[in-house]
């Protein structure tokens, strides 16, 4: 999220990607309007119990995107899901 704080509008596509990274998806919308998306993975295991038993592991995943709308090559807006 503090990465995504620094993806402010006018920021322009080359910035974001060195940034970011190469997304997972694009999409063109109308004209000069394009969506980029980088889908991640983030898992949360619960540490610090002196006993571990495997079988009630609790690692919960979640799952969510980063999306940027970019607009004649300049950020437009960003959000997440």
């Amino acid at each position: 999220a503090a990465t995504l704080q620094q993806i402010e509008p006018g920021r322009s596509l080359e910035y974001v990607r060195a940034l970011l990274g190469e997304p997972t998806a694009r999409t063109q919308v109308e004209g000069a309007t394009e969506i980029w998306k980088w889908a991640y993975r983030e898992t949360k295991r619960s540490e610090g119990r002196l006993i571990f038993v495997f079988s009630g592991d609790e690692t919960e995943q979640i799952e969510g995107a980063t999306y940027v709308e970019f607009q004649d090559g300049l950020v437009h807006k960003t959000w997440q899901d």
